[in-house]
């Protein structure tokens, strides 16, 4: 595709899922120039004629930041950054003082996303404020199981975070569960690739009629 350097670019990191595509197809349309960042040329979003693509050794950690402040150095104004997973977005927070110059980007503090971007802490702190989420426990191995006879069900198994072991695995982003047995099998097949799985209360209904689904579980 034509790239037009004298308009303002958005660089978007994370080309795996389908929330960059997403991301590039909607840029495009509004004519903003779209280089999609990463780590390998066959992930989906890779093969987009939308977007100029650029690979980079990580898409997290020092190296993202090195590699994100050498394709600044291409631009004649800072880009718009959009980021696509959790541990991208962690890491432009933690090394956003080098950044601020080269990139738009507008994050909530460091802490605050910690807690946000990790299930467990994202329980702790919505529960803290008083906000109407279902209820959940935290499995670590399976001498604490017995925490899920404190569950209704079906729920829903999930990492609290995703590590490499599990996305080479290829398990999905989370199991539904219809009872506590089936619940203690889906997690002793999950623990050994993390250290840690949150099983929480299904909600059954569409988006729009969460709130009150989640009311009655919880109360």
């Amino acid at each position: 595709m034509s790239f037009d350097k004298k308009r303002t670019p958005a660089v978007v990191v994370g080309a795996a899922g389908a929330c960059g595509l997403g991301m590039v197809r909607s840029l495009s349309q509004a004519n903003v120039p779209v280089i999609l960042v990463d780590i390998t040329p066959y992930a989906p979003a890779m093969h987009t004629r939308f977007a100029r693509k650029v690979l980079v050794s990580q898409l997290a950690g020092p190296s993202l930041i090195r590699d994100l402040l050498t394709l600044a150095s291409t631009f004649s104004t800072p880009a718009v950054l959009f980021l696509t997973s959790d541990e991208a977005m962690l890491t432009v927070s933690q090394y956003r003082s080098e950044l601020a110059s080269k990139f738009r980007f507008t994050l909530p503090s460091h802490s605050c996303l910690t807690f946000l971007s990790q299930k467990r802490t994202f329980q702790d702190l919505a529960e803290s404020l008083g906000f109407l989420v279902p209820r959940c426990v935290r499995i670590r191995s399976a001498d604490n199981m017995d925490k899920l006879a404190d569950l209704r069900f079906p729920a829903v198994v999930k990492p609290t975070t995703k590590t490499a072991a599990y996305v080479i695995a290829h398990f999905a982003r989370g199991y539904k569960v219809d009872t506590v047995e089936e619940a203690k099998a889906k997690c002793r097949l999950i623990l050994g690739a993390v250290p840690e799985l949150v099983v929480q209360e299904w909600v059954d209904g569409s988006d729009t009629d969460r709130r009150t689904s989640i009311c009655a579980a919880r109360w």
